[in-house]
């Protein structure tokens, strides 16, 4: 599926995003012009917590078996608009859907701040596609997702059907969900407070067609983060400094290079962020071989094979430079003793 769905992202030229477009009609019961060849949409939708989401294995099995009668690229944007109508209805009257250009936002946001939200969206998916170029790409044709929860409350609600039913996990103000279809979603806060997430979780998306390692990942994102929109930072560089070398070892470095330490909760995961930032950082000053890294670096060995080709770089010892520790083989990434890599 992920390959097929990967067939949608492809260079798109920017264009004027238009006005803003309200959507008031019901939610649709089927896809499709005739009966016998339509997707009944309420048959595939799953609820969890009260709220909707379709089975995308048995939507992709739909635009695979000719009865669309359109390509992915044609059905994607009705079948989101579809699952936006039905998730509206399931959150209550508050809330609205509304459109511009490629974005299509489900929130309870007033006018003025819900048009300011979609054009910053529309505006920060061009800056980033400049920014990433050669990395990053656009679904072409497909529309961008954006739900904005009223409270914590739904939002979690929300969430929680992506997580293991057990476990700790770390808080989040916002994240790119990229199961089955891509959408970004956060909880309704000063506007302000909502952009660094936005910027952050549409740079997933527009990597979301490579294999790349959680800490190439995320390191993109905070990047974009800083650079669109700069906040001031929660330490001083020295106090990061401090707090790396006291925390990575060459046994606490292999979750960093697994990606389990963007799941875990407290200092680890806050380090996780701030390293991934940092060794993007030091490996994008050469765009040309950046960008040429970062298509191929996988999450198996979480781009270290890459990293020798382009940069003829051992991760282990660039990060272990980086913090003055003492000479020792184990900081390279060691797949053998990972288990499930992940890419956050």
């Amino acid at each position: 599926m992920l390959s097929r769905l990967r067939s949608l992202f492809r260079p798109e030229p920017a264009s004027p995003a238009g006005k803003v477009r309200v959507l008031e009609e019901n939610p649709p019961h089927a896809i499709g012009h005739s009966y016998h060849s339509s997707l009944d949409f309420l048959d595939v939708l799953q609820c969890h917590e009260g709220l909707p989401a379709p089975d995308w294995r048995r939507v992709m099995a739909w635009l695979d078996s000719g009865e669309a009668h359109g390509s992915i690229a044609e059905r994607w944007p009705e079948i989101q608009r579809a699952w936006a109508l039905h998730l509206r209805q399931a959150l209550g009257p508050a809330y609205e859907i509304s459109e511009l250009g490629s974005t299509l936002l489900v929130s309870t946001l007033p006018a003025r701040q819900r048009d300011m939200l979609l054009t910053f969206v529309e505006k920060s998916q061009q800056r980033i596609s400049r920014l990433l170029h050669g990395i990053a790409r656009r679904a072409n044709g497909a529309l961008t997702l954006v739900f904005v929860f009223e409270d914590q409350e739904t939002y979690y609600r929300y969430v929680s059907r992506y997580y293991p039913d057990c476990g700790e996990f770390a808080l989040s103000g916002g994240m790119h969900i990229n199961d089955g279809c891509s959408h970004f979603v956060t909880a309704r806060a000063d506007l302000t407070l909502i952009e660094p997430v936005i910027v952050h979780e549409l740079t997933h998306a527009q990597v979301t067609h490579l294999p790349i390692p959680a800490w190439l990942n995320e390191g993109l994102a905070v990047n974009s983060e800083r650079r669109l929109t700069p906040t001031p930072a929660e330490f001083t560089p020295a106090e990061f400094h401090a707090m790396h070398a006291a925390y990575w070892s060459p046994e606490t470095i292999q979750d960093f290079w697994s990606g389990q330490a963007f799941h875990a909760s407290g200092e680890e995961n806050r380090l996780a962020y701030d390293l991934g930032q940092l060794l993007t950082a030091q490996l994008s000053q050469d765009w040309d071989a950046f960008a040429a890294f970062a298509n191929e670096a996988t999450m198996a060995d979480s781009g270290h094979a890459a990293a020798l080709a382009h940069f003829d770089l051992d991760l282990g010892e660039a990060v272990r430079l980086m913090f003055d520790a003492r000479p020792d083989e184990g900081w390279s990434p060691r797949p053998a003793s990972w288990g499930q890599p992940s890419n956050a």
